[in-house]
């Protein structure tokens, strides 16, 4: 079957099934609706990628990443420990350690404050784009 036909079809179940579960009260609405709204996104991913042929390096489709995480968890969990455990938490933590470092010394020396302050209200005032 062609991707596009079948991709419309199941967006339309899947909305009007959601258009039916939100107006449900007690535990169906509650949890029905965030569950089908989760497997709605998941099919309709699968669909676009495995029906436009969507090469595997720009978005693989689900049915492969969950066979990664189930068939490489010695990888992923070396990957976890380096990125997050040795990088990430670290640096979060020596980020928020410098600043309140550097907070409690603009606020404790007067002479800091009067030449920090202008050059922070300089990059507050600045758009994101800019920086």
């Amino acid at each position: 079957m062609r991707p596009v036909p079948l991709l419309l079809v199941s967006a339309l179940l899947g909305v009007g099934g959601l258009l039916w579960l939100s107006r449900r009260e007690g535990r169906l609405g509650d949890i029905g609706t965030p569950l089908l709204f989760g497997a709605l996104l998941l099919w309709v991913w699968q669909l676009v990628c495995v029906g436009f042929h969507v090469p595997l390096i720009l978005l693989p489709p689900p049915s492969l990443i969950g066979r990664a995480l189930l068939t490489h968890p010695a990888m992923l969990r070396a990957d976890f420990t380096q990125t997050v455990l040795r990088a990430v938490l670290p640096g979060y933590a020596i980020g928020c350690a410098t600043g309140f470092l550097a907070a409690l010394l603009l606020d404790r020396t007067p002479w800091l404050r009067r030449g920090v302050l202008p050059l922070g209200t300089l990059v507050s005032a600045m758009p994101i784009v800019g920086i």
